[in-house]
């Protein structure tokens, strides 16, 4: 029988490759993407560019399957996700074409902490968890699988179990705080209305673990993208005969960042999502248990990035203009570098068919900033290619 599956979020990064794996892994499955307009681009056409971009970064990428299983089984609502739940349960029902909906995906969320609006946060990350949640009651969703962030955990450090964190603890953002505070929503609702749920806590999404190419760029890529631009300003001072001092960099020496492929946390979440009751009402790590050490990455990162002399640890006290301004650019990132956390995980690694039992090393990730910093030159030089052709035609 044909199944039906509603996925929110369809033109972020990890909607957009669930979406693409859901495609091309189950051939029976309609998947309904639920987006919004944004001036003259369409619901659709934004939905079919970022499923699109998602399925071309993996290994096995075929333009014509792809097209094909997105015309014949990807459909697209129209609809906010703050907006009135009630529309939207009728919509799905209606354009389901199919007697149930099987899984209800939630994946919208706003996930930028530097300097975010806080109302837009509440309103997307909160209110839109309790719209996507009415919307799945209402139209008879056989479960919800809410993807909130490892980083609920906040401030506290050590150990993080799989559990519902009840107990107030504080925050490094609005961000945290209001997934946080929706993960609470989807219990209490999924309590109250007996609607089947789990609770999928990624750590910081990349790109592909094969490829290292991502549909889009943020979170890390932003720091590898601010350390460049302190890479170039050392260099154009070293032009013209400055010799910079040593950069500084405070960071903790114990602290760890959680990587998780894209793929692999698509195929983790799909894995938990196919073992039927016995894993509803969980929270799921989708991470390694041990993160990546952050000293590690930016002794590797920085020399990349065209930033040679550096020092980094506890001690490292910024003393420079130039460590100064990298301080206070990655002001927001801060508490990343500082912390150590370790997500435990319930389900034994052997019985998971995925590669999340050991973290992305530093090496790995050096092959993931290659890329990136490749992409960036190619779309400048591209951009500059096209305006040259322009002014001298």
């Amino acid at each position: 029988m044909a199944e039906c599956v509603v996925v929110t979020g369809a033109t972020g990064f990890l909607g957009s490759h669930l979406i693409a794996r859901l495609l091309s892994t189950f051939g029976d499955v309609t998947v309904l993407c639920v987006a919004r307009s944004v001036g003259a681009v369409t619901a659709h056409q934004r939905v079919l560019q970022t499923v699109t971009a998602a399925w071309s970064t993996e290994c096995d990428y075929d333009p014509r399957a792809a097209r094909e299983a997105i015309a014949a089984r990807l459909r697209v609502i129209d609809h906010g996700i703050t907006e009135d739940s009630g529309p939207l349960a009728a919509e799905i029902r209606s354009a389901s074409q199919c007697p149930s909906v099987s899984a209800f995906w939630h994946c919208a969320a706003m996930t930028n902490f530097v300097n975010p609006n806080e109302e837009t946060l509440e309103a997307i990350n909160i209110h839109g968890t309790v719209t996507a949640f009415r919307a799945a009651s209402a139209c008879g969703a056989e479960r919800f699988n809410h993807v909130s962030t490892a980083y609920v955990a906040g401030r506290r450090q050590g150990d993080q179990p799989e559990a519902l964190l009840f107990r107030h603890c504080d925050f490094n953002n609005k961000y945290e705080e209001t997934k946080h505070v929706a993960e609470a929503l989807v219990a209490s609702m999924a309590e109250a209305t007996g609607t089947p749920y789990r609770i999928f806590r990624p750590g910081v999404v990349i790109g592909n673990s094969r490829t290292y190419r991502a549909a889009k760029y943020s979170g890390i890529y932003d720091v590898i993208r601010v350390a460049e631009s302190v890479g170039h300003r050392l260099h154009r001072e070293a032009s013209i005969g400055r010799r910079p001092a040593t950069l500084r960099i405070a960071a903790s020496r114990n602290a760890t960042v959680h990587l998780v492929p894209v793929e692999i946390a698509v195929e983790e979440m799909m894995w938990h999502d196919a073992q039927g009751p016995s894993r509803l009402g969980s929270v799921v790590h989708v991470c390694s248990e041990d993160g990546t050490p952050v000293v590690e990455l930016i002794e590797k990162l920085l020399p990349m990035c065209g930033v040679e002399d550096f020092s980094v640890g506890d001690e490292c006290t910024p003393v420079s203009l130039a460590d100064k301004l990298l301080e206070d650019r990655l002001l927001a990132f801060a508490p990343y570098i500082r912390n150590y956390k370790r997500f435990l995980r319930t389900v034994p690694a052997e019985r998971r068919n995925t590669k999340l039992s050991a973290p992305v090393t530093s090496e790995a990730m050096l092959e993931y900033a290659r890329v990136f910093i490749a992409q960036r030159e190619s779309l400048v030089g591209s951009v500059g290619d096209r305006l040259s052709a322009g002014a001298s035609s």
